[in-house]
């Protein structure tokens, strides 16, 4: 006797794929305040006030977007630039005005 409690396999098959549908997702803006790796962390531990990072990276430091302007002389970014989300492939130096 067939057991009528169970779903039919075709309808059993498309609850499982509906459940792997991808659905629309909203991507986060990323928050300019908080630092960033240029790669992997793998391992974190804290002592005091002390938060120790390990990992395949070579680079911690402020999460500067896709552009960032240097001070030639201290190494550090200058503020007061726009955010850049989105790939730079060209620069170019102003001929006129301000530089």
């Amino acid at each position: 006797m067939k057991n009528s409690h169970h779903l039919p396999r075709s309808a059993a098959a498309i609850v499982v794929a509906m459940g792997l549908w991808p659905g629309v997702t909203w991507a986060q803006e990323p928050n300019p305040e908080v630092w960033a790796t240029n790669g992997t962390v793998a391992a974190i531990a804290t002592s005091g006030n002390s938060i120790f990072l390990g990992g395949d990276f070579t680079l911690v430091g402020p999460n500067t977007g896709h552009f960032v302007a240097v001070d030639a002389a201290s190494g550090l970014p200058e503020g007061g630039w726009p955010r850049v989300d989105d790939v730079v492939n060209w620069l170019a130096k102003a001929t006129r005005g301000d530089t």
